[in-house]
């Protein structure tokens, strides 16, 4: 960050050698989605990813420390100017949006597409009648009567202060000029106050607030050395973006990790899951008392045996992140190996459930490790407070059958999971045919019977002696069959043969008492 200078000169030409030029810079970059909660506002930002992007991809940890000062500081940005110069992903000018402010978000075009997507995502209508983005080299005239906000080091590393764009009214003897190599006590003036100092992957941050001028300021007082490096810079980068895409990790850390192993690319990732694995415990025991109403239950079926569980989270927006269903996926394999490991064989079926406490000692794997590390990374990763809940797990001997369904799958999932079902209700159903060649064919038979399950919500089997009526409601062959409603269920199935003999509904959020079947 810096301070602000007045224009001087050809700026543009300085800039070519830092930022790309080419108008089809996102064709090989891909997106990544990341949600924040800041000053009571949840917000989904895009930050595009790719080779030549330069620093126009990530969200800068001094841009979110800023947005944590605005909410420690419960500030009101309501009918003031704020404009955000190299905003990268605008995410600081869409919380000062958010906060009242009549925001202008500029940067170089090489951004312009990340922070027009992130404004639409997140700016209801009347936030986006007061808010602008604009290329920073065509920014319009405006008086500096507002807060200036910028959280771009390249900018800051190359002229020694903010690229201020041309037709700012400053005068020169009213800019406020900071060389990036000055002693921190060298911001102490009439008109200015230190407020806070950050540390962020070796540069340093000052916090300013400049009261004369109503504006707040991220000063950077040291440059980062991969800026000086020349040709090695490529490499690192190659690294960098490869370490990125294989961990998941933000660039900040995956860069910390790099220059802390010196390019061990190896060390690299070891440390970084180590370090994930630490933050996550500590960012799990900070959210754990918050409420998990959302989520998503995974069914997850091998031959004779199947598994259905529940995972929880605090939104239905991290629900609907891959790497919430990847999570889903690690416990419903683990659930399903320590139920083959522990099942007793025997000549009939077999169901059992398993509590949050039960579930907690469960492993990925023979050797691998247990479902609350994989939990406590899925934490530091996503934010959120989450729970492994529950599990069903059911055997069938031969001539015995699984069905399972389940409703309200996630809008995006990836191909990875394709052996898995997600959803928010599921059902597994248990059933026999008293045929040795069944006529029906039963794999369609008992997905039928479970997707009845899920519609209709039964708490037991019942009999074929049930009648319909007011007592028989919630016993499932009593019921009207969910695909044809003149018949009850037991009436559908007589004719074939068809046996229910145990049936399991989770629904997530609810009661896991609600669940259980007779």
């Amino acid at each position: 960050m810096a301070a602000l200078v007045a224009l001087e000169g050809d700026v543009e030409a300085g800039l070519q050698s830092v930022f790309p030029q080419e108008l089809e810079l996102f064709a090989d970059a891909f997106p990544v989605q990341t949600r924040y909660r800041l000053c009571g506002h949840e917000l989904s930002i895009i930050q595009y990813h790719g080779a030549r992007l330069g620093v126009a991809a990530p969200v800068w940890e001094a841009a979110l420390t800023l947005c944590e000062y605005f909410e420690a500081k419960k500030m009101n940005f309501q009918d003031k100017k704020v404009i955000e110069l190299g905003a990268g992903t605008g995410v600081v000018g869409i919380l000062a949006s958010l906060l009242g402010g009549h925001v202008t978000i500029t940067d170089l075009p090489v951004a312009l597409k990340q922070i027009e997507e992130n404004v639409h995502r997140n700016l209801p209508g009347q936030c986006m009648a007061r808010t602008r983005h604009n290329e920073l080299t065509r920014f319009p005239s405006l008086r500096l009567s507002g807060v200036l906000l910028s959280t771009n080091e390249t900018s800051a590393s190359r002229e020694g202060g903010v690229f201020c764009a041309r037709g700012f009214s400053l005068k020169k003897a009213e800019a406020l000029s900071l060389p990036c190599r000055i002693p921190v006590r060298g911001l102490m003036t009439s008109n200015s106050c230190v407020l806070n100092m950050l540390r962020v992957s070796g540069l340093g941050w000052t916090l300013v607030s400049l009261q004369a001028r109503g504006a707040l300021v991220l000063q950077q007082w040291h440059l980062p050395r991969f800026l000086h490096a020349g040709i090695p810079v490529l490499a690192a980068k190659e690294a960098l973006m490869k370490l990125r895409k294989k961990t998941g990790y933000s660039f900040v850390n995956c860069k910390k990790a790099l220059e802390k192993y010196d390019d061990n690319f190896e060390e690299a990732e070891i440390w970084l899951h180590e370090q994930a694995q630490k933050e996550g415990w500590n960012r799990a025991l900070k959210l754990q008392g918050r409420k998990t109403k959302e989520g998503l239950i995974g069914v997850l079926q091998e031959g004779s045996s199947a598994v259905m569980v529940e995972v929880n989270c605090e939104t239905d927006f991290v629900a609907q992140n891959v790497k919430f269903q990847q999570l889903v996926q690690q416990v419903a394999i683990g659930t399903m190996i320590h139920h083959k490991e522990t099942i007793d064989q025997s000549n009939t079926y077999a169901k059992r459930l398993l509590n949050s406490d039960e579930l907690s000692q469960v492993r990925t794997g023979p050797e691998g490790s247990l479902l609350t590390d994989q939990l406590a990374l899925a934490i530091g990763k996503l934010g959120e407070n989450m729970v492994v809940k529950r599990a069903a797990c059911i055997s069938v001997p031969e001539n015995f059958f699984i069905g399972s369904y389940v409703h309200g799958s996630p809008s995006e999932s990836s191909s990875l999971l394709s052996n898995m079902l997600f959803g928010r209700y599921g059902a597994m159903v248990i059933c026999s045919s008293s045929e040795e060649d069944p006529k029906s064919d039963m794999t369609e038979m008992s997905r039928r019977l479970a997707q009845h399950v899920v519609g209709m919500s039964p708490l037991s089997v019942g009999s074929l002696e049930d009648e319909p009526g007011d007592e028989s409601e919630t016993k499932m062959l009593a019921q009207p069959y969910v695909l044809e409603p003149t018949i009850s269920l037991g009436q559908y199935l007589q004719p074939t043969g068809v046996s229910v003999l145990d049936f399991v509904r989770f629904a997530c959020g609810e009661d896991p008492e609600l669940s259980e079947s007779s």
